[in-house]
Order: structure tokens, then sequence, then C-alpha cells
């Protein structure tokens, strides 16, 4: 694929089809986090998955109700998982004061992901998890803490940062449909935005003068030393805060009234995480998104991160336990109300990494300005229970948006390539629509996207159903 030029008004520098496509971090990465413990993972409910009236997750429970003014049966197995690992003798971080008697008991610990109808458990011998399992009658499936990343960042051979108070003008292409949105006063107010990310800096001069609620969750979020905590937004990698200014920034994003929670789940060196870590994020957020004052508010999820589709090591049965986690995991987003958006990856055509290739996500695929298919762009093909993907695509090429700040206090920009760019623009579309109709389902909203998505001739198989566009109803 040759390089073609840009369109007038962008200054893109360069395109980066012809450059190497880069691996999944987890492949750079292969071991799951250490956390010093002999067995790690999650207790999570065996049956009823699948059943569209029933949840666990009683969050999902209450923005359904919520929603839809029916009430929706929220399970819970006859067996109590919280109960039983008490009882075999590990300790809950909910009760802080007893976590000094650790070193001297060497007992386990376990968090109540109450929120999610489940729980996190780290044991330091590997017969305690076989006790709990045992105990638990076959009602619970344990699933092995298991690593996950971003995709590797697609760097530009030149683009330089740039430092300025506030960018001028923003560079969606008017066919993309956000300045007739926000002409038309549709920019994303009461959504609820979702971001899974390395964090964000919430004194860039992208989101001066609004709040970005925010939890740090720390590489090992049930260590007493380092529990998860609400701080001031921070980002030392910078891709969270480039994420969230395409998302929210009040120059250069989507959706820039829509309201924003970040939870910092990515370790900024390793560009690693965990699924523990990950579920400690989607608790605090469904938290949050179940009080009084948000829990009728249409909701979207971005996520930058994932496993690719092929780990090495991994046997047959652990892989299917991953698959099935990060499903529930989608599902009681859906089922929660909240539309979740996720990055295809960046390993170029055929390749692809999950959750963004799960049917339960909208899974999301990058052009350039020029609306062609960049050659890191990945892709899936339609399988025996899988959809092809991605389901669209969205500008991933040359995007420009916060980073970080100066030790002057400087806010900095800059030009980041990849499909991590590109779903952020997608669920700002997302959140426009659900801005202007509160009422759409997350179906429903997951129909318009593809209805009014604009065809990319040939290259159907990269985009979908085509670069995702703001079309006003």
């Amino acid at each position: 694929m040759g390089r073609s030029r840009p369109l007038k008004g962008h200054p893109l520098e360069n395109s980066p089809e012809n450059e190497p496509v880069a691996p999944w971090g987890e492949e750079m990465f292969p071991d799951a986090p250490f956390t010093g413990f002999a067995a790690s993972g999650l207790f999570v409910p065996r049956d009823g998955h699948e059943e569209t009236d029933l949840t666990f997750a009683p969050t999902a429970g209450i923005r359904q109700s919520a929603v839809t003014g029916k009430k929706v049966y929220v399970a819970k197995p006859s067996k109590d998982a919280d109960q039983t690992l008490q009882r075999i003798g590990l300790t809950s971080t909910r009760f802080p004061h007893r976590l000094s008697e650790l070193k001297a008991k060497r007992a386990g610990l376990f968090t109540p992901l109450e929120a999610l109808g489940m729980s996190a458990a780290f044991f330091h011998d590997e017969k305690e998890r076989d006790d709990a399992l045992s105990e638990l009658n076959g009602q619970y499936e344990f699933v092995a803490d298991f690593p996950l990343s971003l995709p590797c960042r697609v760097t530009m051979r030149a683009s330089p940062a740039s430092r300025r108070a506030a960018q001028t003008a923003r560079e969606w292409p008017t066919q993309s449909g956000v300045a007739a949105a926000h002409a038309a006063g549709v920019r994303g107010k009461d959504v609820l935005i979702a971001v899974l990310d390395t964090g964000a800096d919430a004194d860039h001069a992208e989101f001066a003068g609004r709040r970005i609620t925010y939890r740090y969750i720390s590489f090992f979020p049930n260590n007493p030393n380092w529990p998860p905590r609400d701080v001031r937004g921070f980002d030392t990698n910078g891709h969270g805060t480039h994420v969230s200014g395409i998302l929210v920034g009040q120059t250069v994003g989507v959706a820039p009234e829509a309201d924003l929670y970040v939870a910092s789940v990515i370790e900024s060196e390793t560009i690693l995480t965990s699924v523990t870590r990950v579920f400690a994020g989607l608790q605090w957020v469904l938290r949050h998104f179940t009080t009084p004052n948000n829990e009728r508010k249409p909701g979207v999820l971005n996520m930058s991160l994932g496993f690719p589709q092929q780990v090495t090591g991994v046997d047959a049965n652990e892989l299917q336990a991953r698959f099935r986690t990060m499903q529930l995991f989608l599902t009681t987003l859906r089922r929660a109300n909240v539309l979740p958006v996720a990055a295809i990856g960046n390993a170029g055509a055929g390749q692809f990494g999950y959750p963004g290739a799960f049917k339960e996500a909208v899974g999301v695929g990058a052009v350039d300005f020029n609306e062609q298919v960049p050659g890191f762009s990945g892709s899936a093909p339609a399988g025996n229970t899988t959809p092809a993907k991605p389901d669209l695509a969205g500008y991933g090429v040359g995007v420009n948006s916060a980073v970080e700040r100066d030790y002057e206090g400087q806010s900095i920009y800059q030009r980041f390539n990849g499909t991590s760019m590109a779903s952020p623009y997608v669920a700002g579309i997302a959140a426009l629509y659900r801005s202007e109709d509160p009422a759409l389902s997350v179906d429903e909203v997951y129909a318009r996207l593809v209805a009014t998505a604009r065809p990319v001739a040939g290259q159907k198989a990269r985009t979908g159903a085509g670069i995702a566009t703001y079309v006003a109803h």
C-alpha cells in the first residue's frame, strides 16, 4: 500500500502503513504479574451467564431496572464465596486492621467484588485454593490471574510534540459529523464514559475546568500497603491521557461534555495489567455508575487493552476460562446499559486481540484521515462462533491529543497512531448518539453506529461497517 497525500488542513507528516507491525505487549511479557502468592485469580459463578433476564452483578441489575422499569433477577449461588474464603483462613481486605497479622499467620487475602457478584483471591498455598473450590461444590469457577496489555504503540517517524495552552481547532474531518453534532448542541452531555488505561493527567489544558473521577488501582490491588485509592488524576505513560483527550478533551474531544471516569489499571513501564486488576477497575466503575444521580444515565466504556489471539504455554481449558471471563466482563457491561468499545490491535491484517474480537464488544480498526487502512490495523475473519472483526473503524493515524505536562506545567500535545486512538473516537461517536437519545439501549446504539457508518470501498474486512460517523436523527 503506497502513501497517500494528507487531506488539506491535516498536518500529517507520514503514514505508518509500511512500518513493521508490533506485537501485543503480552507477547513481549508473557508471564502473569508476580504477586508473591502461590495462586491468585477470580471466583466466578458458573451457571446462568447466558440467561438474558439474569445477572450475578447487582450493579447491572440496578442500572437495567432503572432504565427499563422492569425488575431484573440478580442471582447468587447458594454457597457464598466470601464466607468460604474467610472460613478457610483468608483475610478480607475490607478489614485493614486485621492485615497486620498476615505476616505471622501467612494467610491469604481476598477482596469481595460485590458489585460484580464475584471475589478476587490470593492464596499462599495452592491447597487453600483447592479446599475453597471443594467447599464451594462446583458453584464457582476459579479463573487463574492472567495478563492483559496495551497493543504495542505504533510510532510516527516525524511527529514532534507541541507545547501550547490550547489547540485552536478540532481536526476531525467534516464528514465525521463531529462538528455538526457540536453545532447542534450534541456534545455528550449526561453520558458516562469510563476508561480503563494508564490513567489521565487531570491538570492538562484539555481537561481544565472539568472533573475527572479517578482511581489508581495498584499493580497488586490486594496488597494492604498499596490499596486502590481515589486521587487527583495522573498518568506517567501518556497513553490514557491521549485516549481521554480524544473522548472528552475540551478542544480536541469528540464528546467534550460527557462525564469521565478513569481507572488506572495498566503499568506505564510494562504496559501490562492483570485480569484481577481490570475487574477491580470494573467494580469501581459500576459502583459509580449506580449512584442515584447516575443509574439512569447511558454509559460507554473504552478499552485499548487485551490479549492476543494466540497465547503460548496456555492449555485449551485455561484459554477457554479466559474467554469466558472476558465475555462475562462484556456481558455485565451491556446488561448495565454500558456499551463496551475496544481496540482490535496493531498487529496487521488477519491478526487481532481480545476483548475487541468478542461479539459482545464493539471491535475497532483504524483508518487515516484519507480513509485508507494503515498496515498495522488488525482484523479477524468470521469463525464458527465469532463474527468478523472489526465492527467499525475510527481515525487512528496521526491523531492529535493531550499527552502530558512538562515541569513548568505547560500542556503537551502529540500525534499518535494505533487502534488505541481509533477506539476512543468510535466511543466518542457512540457517546454523541447516547446523549442525543438517552433512551437508546446498548443494542440500539450499536445498530445506529452501524447504520450511519461510512463504508470504505474494498476494505470491509478491515473496517467492518465503515468509519463511525455522527448523523443527526
